[in-house]
C-alpha cells in the first residue's frame, strides 16, 4: 500500500498505456518490464514454497548471505556507469533483474537490494534502479499475499486482527517514509553506508 500511494501517479499513467493498444510508450514500457521481471520469482516462489516455509536456514547461512550479498552490491556500486534510465530497460534487462530477485527468497538476502543491484549491473542509475527496485514490489508482494491467503484458508488458520492491524499500520507508515528519504538521499550517500550496514550485520550474526 505504501509502494502504491508513493507512485500512485506513475501507476495510473502506467495502467492507462497498457489499456491504450495501438500506442507505445514509456510507461507502457515500464509496465511490460515490471511484470517480465516479476513472473521469475512467482515461478520459483511456488515451486520451492514448501522448502522455504521449512526454514532450513541457520543463523550463520543468513550471516553468510549478508556477506555475499554486500560484496555484490558494492562491485556492482563501484563499476556502475549510471547511463540508462527507466526507459532504456529490455525484456533481457528487465529478465535479468527478476532473476537475481529471486536470491531474495533465500533469508538474509534483500528483495529490494537484489533487485538494485541487478539494476545497477545492466547500468541502470542508482535513482532509476531504486525506483524499479521499488515498483517491482508491488506486483512480487502482491503475488506473495495470494500465496499467503491460499495456504492460510487451506490451513483453517487463525490469527489477531488487532495484531494484524497493528503491524500492517505500522508497516505502512514506515515503509512510505523510508521510501521517500531512500530516494531522496541514494543519489547524495550512495550505497556505501547499506554495504557497510549489510557487512557489519553478517559479522554481528556470526558473533552471535
Amino acid at each position: 500500500i505504501a509502494v502504491v500511494y508513493y507512485f500512485r501517479n506513475q501507476i495510473f499513467l502506467m495502467s492507462k498505456s497498457l489499456l491504450v493498444t495501438n500506442s507505445f510508450n514509456e510507461d507502457k514500457n515500464l509496465a511490460i518490464q515490471l511484470i517480465t521481471a516479476t513472473i521469475p520469482i512467482v515461478i520459483l516462489g511456488f515451486i520451492f514454497r514448501d522448502l522455504i516455509s521449512q526454514r532450513i536456514f541457520s543463523i550463520n547461512d543468513i550471516a553468510i548471505s549478508n556477506l555475499i550479498f554486500a560484496s555484490i552490491l558494492l562491485f556492482a556500486f563501484l563499476n556502475n556507469k549510471g547511463k540508462k534510465t527507466l526507459i532504456n530497460i529490455t525484456i533481457l534487462g528487465a529478465c535479468f533483474i527478476g532473476l537475481f530477485q529471486c536470491f531474495a527468497l533465500i533469508p538474509g538476502a534483500s528483495r529490494s537490494g537484489a533487485a538494485i543491484t541487478a539494476g545497477l549491473l545492466i547500468g541502470l542509475s542508482l535513482k532509476d534502479a531504486s525506483k524499479f527496485a521499488f515498483l517491482l514490489a508491488i506486483p512480487t508482494i502482491l503475488g506473495a499475499l495470494t500465496l499467503l491467503i491460499f495456504d492460510l484458508n487451506n490451513e483453517n488458520a487463525s490469527f489477531d486482527l488487532l495484531n494484524i492491524c497493528i503491524g500492517f499500520f505500522t508497516s505502512m507508515i514506515f515503509a512510505f517514509f523510508t521510501i521517500k528519504l531512500f530516494l531522496k538521499l541514494v543519489e547524495k550517500i550512495g550505497m556505501i553506508p547499506f554495504v557497510a550496514y549489510r557487512f557489519l550485520l553478517g559479522i554481528l550474526l556470526f558473533i552471535i
